[in-house]
């Protein structure tokens, strides 16, 4: 019957024009009557279809869009934003050389207020000397293993020989024997003189190497030039 309403409001006035025009007010009242009728029930009809829509619009806004139909059989949960945690940063670390064995040259550990002022003096002595041995050597073309040698002494026994006295506990370097009746103050001056006569051999027999040349031309020049007995001219 929901479905024919518009239906029936046409038969009412179909009803009513028939009625007026046959004069039978009697049946006015009947008609009036189903009116009535057919008029609440759309109203209720009309009334129901958007109570349903309403309803079903608040349920699929609460249902994650969910609209018309049947409501689900379980009760939704609004779910809650949480922040995403983020693991820390993890630190940085250089693998290829640890902090602790970065080599200090001999003239950083010369610069060590700990030093003593003689050993100092001694170590900054024998870089001096490396540094213009090396340049010397290499200038005349010398032999590998010399160079070799030099810079080994600048870059790994004078350096070593430092440490090793920065290594000694404090107010021992001069009271505590260690060996041959020396205090670790008196060994490594031993070996930073060792170091430094080094240095001097390997460029005494530099100097002898690079004097080769010299004499050589001189002794051609003597030979050419050089005055001989009974050669000077007579007047």
């Amino acid at each position: 019957m929901r479905r024919y309403r518009q239906s029936w409001w046409l038969v009412v006035v179909a009803m009513w024009v028939i009625f007026g025009a046959l004069h039978l007010p009697e049946f006015f009242a009947v008609v009036i009557v189903l009116a009535m009728l057919v008029g609440s029930g759309v109203f209720r009809a009309r009334g129901g279809r958007i109570g349903h829509h309403n309803r079903s619009h608040v349920h699929g806004r609460g249902h994650g869009g969910y609209v018309g139909g049947p409501s689900p059989d379980y009760d939704y949960v609004e779910p809650v934003w949480q922040p995403q945690q983020q693991d820390p940063p993890r630190p940085v670390v250089d693998l290829t050389k640890p902090a602790s064995t970065v080599a200090r040259s001999l003239a950083e550990l010369a610069a060590d207020p700990r030093l003593p002022q003689d050993l100092r003096e001694q170590a900054l002595r024998l870089d001096e000397r490396c540094g213009e041995a090396s340049t010397y050597l290499g200038e005349r073309n010398a032999d590998a293993a010399e160079v070799f040698e030099i810079d080994q002494i600048r870059s790994d026994f004078g350096p070593e020989a430092l440490k090793s006295f920065l290594a000694l506990a404090p107010g021992t370097a001069d009271t505590t024997v260690l060996a041959d009746g020396k205090t670790g103050h008196q060994l490594v001056t031993d070996e930073l003189d060792l170091l430094l006569r080094a240095v001097s051999e390997r460029m005494t027999h530099a100097g002898r190497l690079g004097s080769e040349p010299l004499l050589a031309n001189h002794r051609f020049l003597q030979e050419k030039f050089g005055r001989r007995h009974g050669d000077d001219l007579q007047l």
